[in-house]
Parts: C-alpha cells; structure tokens; sequence
C-alpha cells in the first residue's frame, strides 16, 4: 500500500489556484485563435494567415467576403473531426474551393488578375492553404483539449 501525501490547507489553495490560472491560459489560447475581424480580406485558421483576398464580389467587400470565409472555415472545423477533402474545382459559376460538397470560396477572374495568376493556379494555391489550415486547426484543437483535459483531471484529483 503507498503512502498518500496529504497537503495542508495553503498548499492544496495554491494548488488549486495553479490549476486554474492555466485553464484560463488555454481558453483565452482557443479564443484568440477564432476568426476575429476580417481586416483588409485576411482568411485566417487560429490566427494563422491562409491568404488575403483583394477583391470584392458585387456589394461584398473583401472584408465582408473574408469574415463569411471565416466562418464557414470555423464551422467546417467545429462539426466534424473527418480527414478534410479540400478541392479546386471549376463550376458553372467559375472556380471554387470546396471542402467536401461544401463552397468555401469562390475565386474570381479578379482575384486572378490581382494575384497575377490564373483562376485555376490562384484557386489550387487557396484549396492547399485551406487543407493546410483545416489540419493545423484541428490537430492544435486536439492539444489543446488534451490539455484542458488533463488539467481538470489534475485539479479533480488534487
């Protein structure tokens, strides 16, 4: 049988205190990595750049455009945990990419021309990216749980 150790009360206070104070540190990490403000067109996963849009589409400014982005980004990550299939495909209605069935983006022959690329290369380079930022996402969310998870546990237990 192992001896248990018991801490006094200001031990177990402080301990608890620790437990806390990095909880709180990994929920404001998982905050400051949702889509915030889509300034200047910026698509971004977790606060890391995919890429920058420099044009609108009809009466949607490319801030506007970005933040949609976003979000679909975040809900595509939030609901499902299956292995990403992000593609470039060409439609009736130009170039998209989408996860799954799902359009995430259309690229224009103005984002084209403002990227110096064609529609198609600009809209592989963004399907990538896309990939790239869905897996980064969703491995850091793993971490992260894993993390609040064991912390919990540690606090639970102490």
């Amino acid at each position: 049988m192992t001896p248990q150790i018991r801490m006094g009360g200001e031990a177990k206070m402080k301990r608890q205190i620790q437990v806390g104070v990095a909880v709180v540190i990994l929920c404001c990490g998982i905050c400051v990595g949702a889509p915030g403000p889509a300034a200047e067109g910026r698509v971004e996963m977790n606060g890391r750049l995919l890429f920058t849009l420099q044009t609108p589409i009809g009466s949607f400014t490319t801030a506007e455009r970005a933040r949609a982005i976003n979000r679909r980004l975040e809900d595509i990550v939030q609901r499902s945990t299956a292995p990403a299939r992000v593609v470039a495909r060409q439609t009736e209605m130009g170039w998209m990419v989408l996860v799954g069935d799902q359009p995430v983006v259309a690229v224009t022959s103005q984002d084209a021309q403002a990227a110096g690329k064609s529609a198609e290369d600009l809209a592989h380079e963004w399907a990538a990216a896309v990939q790239m930022g869905i897996e980064s996402a969703r491995a850091e969310r793993r971490g992260e749980t894993l993390a609040i998870r064991l912390l919990i546990t540690l606090g639970v237990l102490v």
